[in-house]
């Protein structure tokens, strides 16, 4: 059975308290419990916190009874069809049906055994299951989530990979979009933005290395992009992206105004098979230009009597999505404001760090080990 209540109705005030009620009245053979308070519904709006508590039973028990120990209504108890272990996994959003939605942490289910554990049993079985070589199997397996993409090429051979390879980045783009409509409604639901940082600087000053470093500290996966030619190919829904020795001619103006937007809804980035869905909300772009140097690059410089039309309008839409600005050289990091009397960028006050990061900062190959790999060639 599964019962299904918004915490503000259940008659425990505690989820501990409804734990005991499950072990010293209803006496499952087997429970596991937890409360849902991240859902979101179609609208992007929260869904009121609610309890789901999955039971299975060694004999049969009817609902009115299991109702009457819950001290709560019947219709709140749905008889479960079909295999239990779907509704266990259904408690942290691991079934075909619930994939897109909040993936809940395995630690946060109260259970009378080893969830975590149960969950990964579940999942081997279903990867060592002889049905599971079936390409439509795997395909479906792939689409719901149960198995990575990698998981996928590697139980394919490699006929099977060829034949199905549109059909496995389909599902990828698919699932990709699915997480990323998700991501970006929790952030619209509790008011949170896109934030956007542009480092500028000559070659050699570090732009990338510094990226990289800060995104490190974010704990979390980062994409750096690649080459100009499809620079979100291997995107996989990463929620740091940098940018990295950003051009012009990367990318068309309003695309990038599109995935700068902070408040914007789902955009799907440019590439060549298929674009892809992000789930950004730290995006750092690094160039050879400050952002009005790149503007000017695409529409010409403006003259001093379209400083104020629509030029200006055009780049403060860019300039409206930056966060942070920052200036490198060989010797110093520097925080940038624009500056609408000169119309040109300058150094916030207290805002100076030295650069670690530049070729003259960081070590040489010694000479020693560059004669050392120059013989190595001819041994």
């Amino acid at each position: 059975m599964m019962y299904t209540q918004s915490l503000e109705h259940i008659q425990t005030n505690t989820m501990d308290e409804l734990v005991n009620v499950i072990e010293t009245k209803l006496k499952p053979q087997k429970y596991a419990c937890i409360l849902h308070d991240k859902d979101i519904d179609e609208k992007g709006s929260f869904v009121n916190p609610h309890v789901h508590l999955m039971m299975t039973f060694k004999n049969a028990r009817s609902i009115a009874n299991i109702a009457k120990l819950l001290n709560d209504k019947p219709q709140y108890i749905e008889m479960w069809k079909g295999n239990a272990n779907n509704g266990f996994a259904y408690l942290t959003h691991r079934t075909k049906q619930s994939r897109t939605k909040h993936q809940y942490d395995p630690n946060l289910v109260k259970s009378n055994f080893i969830y975590q554990a149960e969950l990964d049993k579940i999942r081997e079985d279903v990867m060592n299951s002889k049905q599971i070589l079936s390409v439509s199997v795997l395909l479906d397996a792939f689409y719901d989530g149960s198995i990575s993409k990698e998981e996928i090429e590697n139980k394919l051979t490699g006929s099977q990979y060829s034949r199905t390879k549109r059909q496995i980045d389909d599902i990828w783009s698919k699932r990709m979009q699915k997480q990323a409509e998700i991501w970006r409604a929790k952030m619209i639901a509790a008011g949170e933005e896109i934030k956007v940082i542009w480092i500028f600087g000559t070659a050699g000053v570090g732009k990338t290395s510094f990226a990289k470093d800060y995104a490190e500290k974010t704990n979390r996966p980062y994409y750096l992009s690649g080459s100009s030619r499809d620079i979100f190919q291997n995107y996989a829904g990463e929620h740091t992206l940098i940018l990295d020795e950003f051009r012009p001619s990367v990318l068309p103006y309003q695309d990038l105004l599109r995935i700068l937007d902070p408040f914007g809804e789902q955009v799907m980035a440019p590439s060549r098979y298929h674009d892809k869905a992000l789930s950004c909300d730290l995006i750092i772009i690094t160039s050879p230009y400050d952002p009005l140097e790149f503007y000017n690059v695409i529409f010409g410089k403006p003259s001093t009597h379209t400083k104020n039309k629509i030029q200006v309008d055009s780049f403060d839409q860019l300039l409206r999505r930056l966060m942070l600005i920052i200036k490198m050289d060989n010797h110093w990091i520097c925080a940038m404001e624009f500056n609408r009397k000169n119309y040109n960028f300058a150094a916030l006050p207290n805002a100076k760090k030295k650069n670690p990061f530049s070729n003259i900062n960081r070590p040489e190959t010694s000479p020693l080990n560059k004669v050392d790999l120059f013989n190595k060639m001819f041994n």
